[in-house]
Parts: structure tokens; sequence; C-alpha cells
């Protein structure tokens, strides 16, 4: 035991083989070592002491460079102050000082700063009272009247008699200023006033830059007042006007109140600034001293100025001039290293053959310890060391056999964790978490590292009225040993707030022996699923609604067109004035009636929108004027004038406005206001999905009514939700639908008692909405026109209108018919102009075959399509099917006539 406590304190001092290596190292190499030392320390003092005199020159240089400065225009001002001008102005009354000789002065003073444009900021004139009477800054004297500006420069040269430089002062917005100043005397030598001279102290910044780098890359100088104030830095002009040297608190405050601080670094800590505490140890005109300055360690020699109570501190990097003394250290390693390696080598030789075959057990032994089980010891010998060694590399083989088949295992384990798509969580019998895969990670923001040990409960967070808590599920796994799963709907709470639901199921994990020794969850994302099987159910419900919309639409809009062509001839022939007013309710009624098939058409697959350039203003003012008529809410309308137009339907989008108009009025019972604005939109890449970039038009319909409950906001475009005892749900339905289809979108907004905010987009026009027809009689025509209807009513009322429209009508009930009507009207040399041709005619012939072979026997033909199934695709891309023109029924006689006109515009 004591050995073992030996060899486990110091094994590598009880090696035979070290003991002599390291004996015969010491009595070689040791002379060596000290002779190398004693060399490198004598050449580290050389080198500093150079790179000190050289800091200490370059300081000086610089020192002397800034009392150059100093000195110059203390003798430059001095001299200014003696111009006559300047003392005829000062001696004169101050009602003299106006006019023509405040002018001069201002001259004067000017060309006194263009001895240095970029520095001199002002040259200013005194009175004996410190106020300004005269400032090149200031030619309108734009400062307030008497307001004293004097400071330590006016007070110095007053007091002296002679030119003053001040201080580094700072005004209120932390400019920083250097003053020259001197008196101006008048002629019994007697001082009238100050002239001062005003540099800005950047100035100081340029003189001290110069010496920056001069003495190899990372020297910098820097510049310090008698406060500890950095007045300029060399290599980080951000470290200007900073302090150098600790202050306390108070002191700091005391030296902002009199500007010689800029007032934002009394404000703030100074704490995590560079310091360089060493400036403070000057104790005489130069230093040299080694500080924490530039980034790193740096020597630095300080010299004071003669004309200003400042200091000159130079920095040089350590490693900058102490290159030489570490290539001299590579070069004595060089030159020792063989001579050590060679000792080492003779010492190994003379040790092997004592302690070769125990340095190779042990060494084998360490690196099976250290985790290389395919270590050998490789010792022959015949001894008991020998037989020991064998029996140490079989052990050590038997130990890699069963290390490797668990990494295997471990590794399928992994392989299967990780290629899971789903969250796995396992836990012990207490519920702790025992590992968390990466899926499971995702799901619920927790780490595998961070889970690890914490309760299942903490981790796998499920909400729900009827959900189990996942702690008590695996309590009741492991306590019946059966499989488990939370109920359906079940909600995960990730750590980051996000709820996801999930789909879960839990069994045990047990021993060899069949013990349960903890649990396992498997659970995955359900919600994408939840929501595909909401949009499939949406869709469901959308297609029986197209069913029953295409089965009505052609045979209702058949019998409205009969009815609202007989209103408008009826119109046209003059009818009595007596019943004028019911004439426009009838044919009023059946438009309306119409926008209820087209409503009902919206929901089928093929609803898609005849689009048409037209103004969402009129169509908006028009349909508010319609709903709300007389009824209790008002309207306020917010419509620019330079909206842009739409690219829609317009029957469709007009249905948008009054369905949402019309939820707003019923929103309001008892009265209430609608406000409805609009304004153009450019929408780019990614701003407002599910928006595609482009330009659009947004209108709000905003009422005051009863607000929606959070918990139906997210279902009021379904079709057939309602809250109204009598509503269908399928006003807001059809506003999503339309809004769709036109590549637009709509959003709802709304908290109870607060009102509802409809958001529609819809995409804008490339150029301006056509202008309307003129009011009065339709738009006349002349020519043949060929009306093809399989409805006799249709082709009746078509022919009664192309009459009034001045047209020559005539009719074909199918397309057949069509066909030879027209083949006769080219032999005889009386073509029709137009035709007008329903697309669900009998026979074997439909309107779409029936247009071709027109074509084919007139390339010239202008065909106008017309059908009461306005969801048929050739209604909203009829130019790509060979028409001209469209018309949807029921049609008005001003409707008919803009068709044929559209359609005979390019003959």
């Amino acid at each position: 035991m004591r050995g073992s406590a030996e060899a486990l304190a110091g094994p590598w001092l009880a090696s035979i083989r070290v003991r002599l290596l390291l004996g015969f190292l010491v009595v070689t190499l040791a002379p060596l070592a000290l002779v190398v030392d004693l060399d490198l320390r004598a050449l580290e003092s050389a080198v500093t002491a150079s790179a000190y005199r050289s800091l200490h020159a370059s300081a000086s240089q610089t020192a002397i460079g800034l009392d150059a400065f100093v000195s110059s225009n203390l003798g430059v001002v001095a001299t200014e102050a003696r111009l006559p001008d300047l003392v005829e102005y000062l001696t004169a009354p101050p009602e003299r000082r106006q006019g023509a000789a405040r002018d001069q002065v201002l001259r004067v003073l000017a060309s006194l700063t263009h001895r240095d444009r970029t520095f001199i900021a002002s040259c200013a004139l005194l009175d004996l009272r410190g106020r300004v009477v005269a400032d090149s800054a200031d030619p309108a004297g734009d400062a307030p009247a008497g307001a004293p500006s004097g400071g330590e420069s006016f007070r110095g040269a007053l007091e002296t008699g002679l030119a003053y430089a001040s201080s580094v002062v700072f005004t209120e917005g932390d400019a920083a200023y250097l003053d020259f100043s001197a008196p101006v005397e008048n002629r019994a030598a007697q001082p009238v006033g100050v002239l001062r001279l005003r540099f800005s102290a950047t100035v100081l910044q340029r003189l001290v830059a110069r010496a920056s780098g001069t003495l190899g890359p990372g020297s910098f100088a820097m510049l310090v007042d008698e406060n500890g104030l950095r007045l300029a830095h060399g290599d980080t002009t951000e470290l200007a006007y900073r302090l150098a040297t600790p202050l306390p608190p108070a002191r700091v405050a005391a030296l902002a109140a009199e500007h010689r601080l800029p007032r934002a670094l009394a404000e703030r800590s100074e704490a995590a600034l560079p310091l360089v505490p060493e400036l403070d140890e000057a104790a005489g005109p130069e230093l040299h001293f080694t500080a924490k300055a530039g980034g790193g360690r740096s020597a630095g020699a300080v010299v004071l100025l003669a004309t200003r109570p400042w200091r000159i501190a130079a920095f040089q990097p350590e490693e900058a001039f102490l290159e030489p003394v570490r290539e001299q250290t590579r070069r004595s390693l060089t030159f020792a290293l063989p001579l050590a390696l060679a000792a080492a080598l003779f010492a190994m030789m003379s040790a092997s053959r004592l302690a070769g075959p125990i340095a190779r057990l042990t060494a084998a032994a360490r690196r099976v310890a250290a985790g290389d089980l395919a270590a050998r010891a490789e010792v022959r010998t015949r001894d008991e060391i020998g037989r020991l060694a064998a029996t140490f590399d079989d052990m050590t083989a038997r130990i890699r056999a069963r290390e490797e088949a668990l990494a295997a295992e471990t590794e399928r384990l992994a392989v299967t964790l990780r290629s899971i798509g789903d969250g796995v969580i396992t836990t012990d019998v207490e519920g702790r978490v025992v590992l968390v895969n990466a899926a499971a990670e995702q799901l619920t923001g927790w780490r595998q590292d961070e889970a690890r040990g914490r309760p299942i409960d903490e981790i796998f967070r499920v909400e729900g009225a009827h959900d189990p808590a996942a702690g008590s599920l695996v309590a009741r796994i492991v306590r019946h040993g059966g499989s488990a799963a939370l109920p359906d709907r079940a909600v995960l709470l990730a750590r980051d707030g996000t709820r996801r639901a999930v789909a879960d199921s839990a069994a045990p994990i047990r021993d060899q022996a069949g013990g349960v020794i903890g649990a396992v969850l498997v659970f995955r994302d359900v919600t994408e699923k939840q929501k595909l099987e909401a949009e499939l159910a949406k869709m469901e419900k959308l297609e029986s609604l197209g069913l029953l919309a295409g089965g009505i639409a052609h045979d209702l809009n058949n019998i409205l067109a009969a009815i609202v062509g007989n209103v408008s001839v009826m119109k046209l022939d003059g009818a009595p004035t007596r019943f004028r007013e019911e004439v426009d309710e009838i044919e009023a009624a059946a438009m309306r009636a119409a926008a209820l098939s087209k409503q009902l058409l919206t929901f089928s697959r093929g609803g898609a929108p005849v689009k048409q350039s037209a103004s969402i203003a009129e169509i908006i003012e028009t349909s508010a004027r319609f709903v709300l008529h007389g009824s209790s809410v008002r309207c306020e309308l917010a419509l620019p004038p330079d909206l842009p137009a739409v690219e829609v339907d317009p029957g469709q989008m007009d249905q948008v406005v009054h369905n949402l108009i019309l939820n707003a009025v019923q929103a309001m019972p008892g009265g209430g206001t609608v406000a409805i604005g609009a304004a153009e939109l450019d929408v780019a890449a990614g701003a407002r999905p599910p928006l595609e970039p482009g330009r659009y038009v947004e209108f709000t319909v905003r009422d005051t009514g009863v607000g929606v409950p959070p918990e139906h906001l997210g279902k009021i475009f379904d079709p057939y939700f309602t809250t109204k005892a009598s509503g269908t749900g399928l006003g807001l339905a059809t506003v999503y639908s339309i809004v769709k289809r036109h590549g637009g979108h709509v959003t709802a907004e709304s908290a109870p008692g607060a009102g509802a905010t409809f958001h529609v987009f819809v995409p804008a026009a490339s150029g301006a909405a056509p202008a309307g027809p003129a009011p009065g009689s339709p738009r006349q025509g002349r020519g043949r026109v060929l009306v093809v209807d399989d409805e006799e009513s249709v082709r009746r009322i078509a022919l009664r209108m192309l009459r009034h429209l001045g047209y020559e009508p005539a009719a074909a009930g199918d397309g057949a018919e069509a066909l030879r009507l027209y083949t006769s009207a080219l032999r005889s040399g009386e073509r029709f102009a137009a035709v007008v041709m329903d697309l669900t005619l009998p026979g074997g012939l439909g309107g779409q075959e029936t247009l071709r072979q027109l074509l084919a026997l007139d390339p010239g033909v202008r065909a106008v399509v017309s059908s009461g199934y306005s969801s048929d695709p050739v209604m909203s891309d009829y130019r790509r099917h060979g028409f001209r023109g469209v018309v949807a029924k029921p049609y008005t006689a001003e409707q008919l006539a803009e068709a044929l006109h559209q359609a005979l515009a390019g003959a």
C-alpha cells in the first residue's frame, strides 16, 4: 500500500529510467542553460534601455512641437492685439461701434482666422467686463446682449498683462476649445479689452498624431493635462477627452462644473476605460515605466511641456522592441536542443537494459487506462514480468471486445433515435428525464443537457381540460407496466411558449429481468395535420356549394335575362312616367338576384372573375349608398381622389363591398358608424404574406358594433359559419373566396365591444380606370348582328334590344343554324358585323366549337360570349378562346351595347 501511494504521488519520479535521465541532463545541461539565461537577460536589459531612450526622444520631440505651437500662437495673438483697428474699436464709445466701424473690425477679426482655417474656430474682442463685443463666428451678434463670455483666458490676459494660453475647456455641447488671448491696450498702455483667438482642441490631436507610429507598428503618443484628461490620443481618437488616470467622483464633478471635463464624462462610469495610473508617478521632467496601454504591455516615457502643465507620453509595445531577445532565444534553443536530445538518448539507452520491460508494461497500462484498449505490453521475456505482461494483454483483449460490442449497440441506438422523426423522451422510474432526441429537443425547446434529470412535467408540458399530466402518465406506466397515450387534441406547450398539437404514446422500459426501469414517450407534431384536415373540410363544403351553384346558375340567369332585358326594352321604349319607379325597382331587384347567383357561383371550382380595370372608389360609393339607404347607420368615406384603378371583376368586387357593409350594419342593430377608407400600397417580397410583391389598393371597413369574440375570429370566413339566427354563413365566406380569386387577401381584427375592422387587399391596375359610358341613351351602332342562344325568350329580347341600338339583328337557336346563317351571309355579301353567342348550346355544337368553325369560315368574325354560367373559364379569359367581347346574363341594353362596341372597336 505504501509503494502504491508513492507511485500515485509521483509516478514519473519513481521511474528508474526517468531518474537516470534527469540526473544526466542536470549535470550536462544546467551550466549551458545558466549561461544562455544570463546572456538573454543582459540582451533584454540593453534592448529595453534603448527603447526607453527612443521613447524619451520621441516624447521630447513631440513636446517641443507642442511648446512651439503654444509659444508661436502666444506671440501672434500678442502682436495682433496691437492692431490699430482693434484698439480704436475698443476705445470708442458703444454708440460708435455700429455700422461701418463694426463691419471693419469684423473683417479684421475674420482675416485673423485665415491663418489656420482648419482649426481656428473664431477670433473675438472682449471688453473689460468680459463681454464679447465682436466675434468672427457671430458677425450678426446673435449672442444674448451683455452675456459675459470671459473665462480663464480673459482673466489670465488681464491679470498678467501678457499673452495667455488657456486650458482646454468644453462647451455645453462638449465641444473642446483652446484659447489664446492678449490684452488690447490704448496709447497710454492701459488695457481696454482682450483679443481672444479660439482654436478647436482637435489641433492637439493632429500635432500628437504625427508622433504615433514613428517608432514602429503599435507605437503611439498621448497628451494628458494636469488633471489626467487625455487631450489627444494618437492611435485611438475615440479615447480623446477621456481620463487616463483615475480621479475621485467628487473631483470629476468639480472639474465638469468648471468646464474642464466633458459633461458626458461626468455622467457616465469610467471604470471600464483603459487607465494608465503610472502617469501619476511622474516626479521629474521625465519618467520611464511599463504599463498596460494600447491593448497589451507597453514601455512608456513621459516628458513635461514647458509652456503648459501638460505631459506628453510615448508608448511602444514590448512585443515590438523585444523581438531581438526572442530571436536570440530561438537561436539559443536551436543550439541547446541537439545537446539535450543527445544526452537524453544516451540516458535512455543506458536505462532500457534494466527498466525496459517494466516501462513497456507501465506504458501499456497507462494507455489502457486512458481508453486505448488496443495497447499491448510487447514483453517477450520468460520470467515473471513476461507472464504478467501476457496476462495483462489477454485481459485487455477481453475488455476491448466487450467495449466494441457495447459501442456498436450504443451507435445503433443513437442512429435509430436520430433517424426517428418523432420526438422521443425517456425517463427513470421517478419520472426524471434521461434522454431527449433531436426531434424532441426541437418540439419542447429543451436541449438534452438541459433536460437531463428534470421532472418530465417540466419538459413535456401538456395542456387540455381532460389531458393527464405527463408525470401522472409515466407514474401509471411504471406502476402498472402497460402502455398509455394522451387523448386527441392534446397541446404541447414548448419552452418558448409555442403551442403545438401533438399525438403521444408511452410505454415502459424493462431490463433483462423484465423489471420496469423507466418509461419512453414518443410524440409527434400534428398541428399541420389538423390544419390540413380543417382545410379539407372547408374544401368539401365549398365543393358541395359549387355543385349546387352550378346546377341552378344557368337556368336562373336565363330567367333573369328575360326579366332584365324586357325591363331594359321598356325603358328604351319610354315607359310611362307613373310606372318609371316600379320599372327601376324591378330592374334593381333582378340585378340583385343575378348578384346572388354570382355569389353562389363564386364557390364553384370554375368561378374565376371576369377582370377589367375599374375604379374601386366608385364601387365602394355605389354599394354603400345601396346598402345603407334607409338604415340608421352613418357612413364615413375617406377615399383619396388619386386612388389607382384596380384589376377586378366589378360585379364580384361590388359583392365584396356589399357583404362587408351589410355585415357591419348587422353588427350595429342600434345604429352606429361604418368608416370606409382606401390607400395605395407597395408590397415588397415577403413583407405581407401571402401577398405577392407588387402594387395593391387596400380598403378597410370599420364598424362600431359589438365586435367578434376571439374564439370566433378564426372561423368567420368559413362557409356556413354564422352566429346570427337568420344568417346563412355565406356573406364573409363569399368575400374571402372572391378576394382570393383576384390574387388578393382579406384579414379581420376585432375585440368584443370594440367593433371589427376588415382589411381587403386587391391588385392595382397598370393604367387608369376606363371611363364609364356617358349618361343618357345607350351607345348606338350599325350593322348586322347574329344572336345565337337556345332560350327563345333570351333571343327575342336580344333582338328587340339590338333594334333599339341601331343594329339589324338575326337569331339562331343552335350552332348548326348559326353556321348556316353566317355562311349564307358571307355568300350574299351581307356579312354579320358581330355574333352574340351563348356557351351552352344544345346538340353536338357548343358555343366554343361553333366559334371555331366560324373562325374557319371567317377569321375576322367578331364574337361576343354571353352565358348565364359566369364561372365558365371562357368568361374570365374570353380573348384566349377567340372572342372579342363578353357580357354576362342577365344584361341590360347598355351592357350589350358596350360589349358590342368593345368587339367592333378594332374592326
